[in-house]
């Protein structure tokens, strides 16, 4: 007989507590989704290291096999392979330290702080920990690390490029106020979560208010529309592989109570979707704070760079020495400062129970197979990953000189090939993404049978893919970012309006579970390489910032599609109905 979820564990998640070894699925009403069967621990651990060994062979495969067939180049050898390896050991251990060490604490912290503290505290922790949440986190940092050493090259610099690198050269400010919008964000995420406020309704604000902001800052003459590409894509990097589970899993534990006591008809039967909704602001939010923190900045001197560039070529690889020293460093820096908060809150809240706990022990030992893992991924990401994409995007910026010459343009061809590299290169990479899994996950065993695992994991990919997509093409025709952005917000706030609040809640989450560990090192840096063959600096930014209006789009399409067919199935059956019985 399958057994059911312990008694401390969260209802309707597979996370706190943990399910033993076939345990019946917790439906959104509390009780067992049609009798749908979790599979083991370590069977569930296996696919996902599976998926992503496929995931990254995958994408590393294509790079490789692309170049050489489409531009006529070589990339591989065996440093990409060793690195290769590291990666997917990495993400492998990380990914079983989340599902049993991140998301576990976070959502016994989320539902301990609602039951056994006020509503003033609720608000300093649930702060402190988004605060946390981006100051440590990794993308960010690497982020400002490549865009300071892309200004780094020789001769004066513009008045856009002044801008990001005043940016990068106070990299403490500006990511002391990121953390601060980061922060404001969670707040904002789980307030809508005690307050119960219509999640439409604030996402539409929101957003909103973003999109005309943005739209009035690359509209002021001078040299502020220029970072409108760095700003966007900041903000998607705020919420990476270890600030999305602990977000996702702090909603889901405040919303516990909620989960136990509405019934699934309630709101459209989407009572079990009510702890989804907060990493959506934390990527809205910081869009602000970077035009606000770019202005105060100014315009920058007139910079002279000494000759430490990229050049036209490839940067310098790293002595396997310095390469250990900051995988060590990024996982002490990354994991250290956020687990021990969520561990000291855990202590405090359970302080009388602590002898009761028989999952603390494992909780631990998942928490050190993150910081394992991270530093074991930024390994393989820094000797492999990495340095193939950006030989990978140099060789696709050398397509300009073969379907763009002057003496046979070939347009259609060009653009052809460039979408394609885009699109394989953010659905593969997004399949190894350890936090997208986490999600999945989640809404499966929360949803019972609304939502499957695959079926969402594909349509996230599938939209990633388009948005990576439309990102390069952006960046190789020199599209406008702005109104790139504006139209594709647009239609993801029209398809909000008719969508249902599950999907809404799970489409805008997206926004920042896309963007992680792989997607945006990879992307950002494979935007920047085509500096070398003489595109403006300020134009390479957007492909991440694409890729997270790509997965939400893709989402609320997809739910909308799935309630048109679902109401017009019920419309032909009583219609059915109803001829049968006039016949009768």
């Amino acid at each position: 007989m399958a057994s059911t979820v312990s008694s401390r564990s969260i209802s309707g998640g597979v996370w706190t507590g943990g399910l033993s070894r076939s345990s019946t699925v917790t439906g959104p009403t509390g009780g067992a989704a049609s009798g749908a069967v979790v599979p083991s621990a370590s069977t569930d651990a296996l696919k996902d290291f599976f998926q992503t060994c496929t995931g990254l062979t995958s994408l590393c495969g294509f790079m490789v096999v692309f170049c050489w067939v489409v531009i006529d180049s070589e990339l591989a050898d065996e440093s990409i392979l060793i690195g290769g390896c590291l990666t997917v050991v990495g993400l492998g251990l990380f990914g079983l330290g989340v599902r049993f060490g991140l998301m576990p604490l976070s959502e016994e912290v989320g539902r301990a702080l609602l039951e056994k503290t006020s509503k003033q505290v609720v608000y300093i922790l649930v702060f402190l920990l988004g605060f946390l949440c981006n100051a440590t986190e990794p993308t960010v940092w690497s982020l400002s690390a490549t865009v300071r050493q892309l200004y780094s090259s020789q001769g004066a610099l513009s008045l856009g490029a002044r801008r990001m690198v005043m940016l990068t050269d106070h990299p403490v400010v500006t990511l002391f106020w990121l953390s601060v919008s980061v922060g404001l964000a969670t707040l904002l995420g789980c307030a809508r979560l005690m307050y119960k406020l219509n999640i439409k309704k604030v996402i539409f604000g929101v957003t909103t208010g973003m999109l005309v902001f943005t739209i009035a800052c690359a509209n002021i003459t001078g040299s502020l529309p220029a970072v409108a590409g760095f700003a966007w894509d900041m903000a998607a990097g705020t919420s990476g592989a270890v600030s999305s589970p602990i977000l996702l899993g702090l909603g889901i534990g405040m919303s516990s109570r909620d989960r136990r006591r509405l019934s699934d008809q309630e709101d459209g039967g989407s009572a079990w979707s009510a702890g989804f909704g907060v990493l959506a602001f934390s990527v809205l939010l910081p869009v602000a704070t970077m035009w606000l923190v770019t202005m105060g900045m100014g315009e920058g001197e007139d910079t002279m760079f000494g000759d430490k560039t990229m050049g036209l070529g490839l940067p310098k690889p790293k002595r396997f020495e310095e390469v250990l020293a900051t995988s060590w460093a990024t996982a002490s820096c990354t994991l250290g400062p956020i687990s021990g908060l969520l561990l000291l809150i855990h202590f405090v809240l359970f302080y009388r129970e602590l002898g009761t706990l028989p999952e603390l022990s494992t909780i631990l030992l998942s928490l050190a197979a993150c910081f394992l893992g991270i530093a074991i991924f930024t390994m393989g990401l820094e000797m492999g990953l990495v340095p193939l994409g950006d030989r990978a995007a140099l060789q696709l910026a050398h397509a300009k000189y073969i379907y763009l010459a002057p003496e046979d343009p070939r347009p259609l061809t060009c653009l052809i090939v460039i979408s394609s590299y885009g699109f394989f290169v953010g659905v593969f990479a997004a399949w190894c993404e350890p936090q997208l899994k986490t999600l999945v996950k989640t809404v499966e065993s929360l949803s019972g049978d609304t939502f499957e695992r695959e079926q969402l994991m594909l349509v996230v990919t599938l939209g990633v893919g388009c948005g990576s997509a439309l990102g390069f093409v952006k960046v190789f025709f020199g599209l406008p970012l702005v109104d790139v952005l504006s139209v594709g917000y647009t239609l993801c706030l029209l398809l909000t309006l008719i969508a249902d609040e599950a999907t809404v809640a799970i489409a805008w989450d997206t926004a920042g579970l896309t963007t992680g560990p792989v997607m945006v090192p990879l992307l950002s840096r494979s935007g920047l390489r085509f500096v070398s063959y003489g595109w403006p600096p300020e134009e390479c930014f957007g492909i991440v910032s694409c890729v997270t209006l790509g997965a939400v789009c893709s989402v609320l399409s997809n739910g909308v599609i799935r309630s048109q067919a679902v109401h017009l199935g019920r419309s032909r059956s009583s219609t059915w109905t109803e001829m049968r019985r006039i016949v009768s």
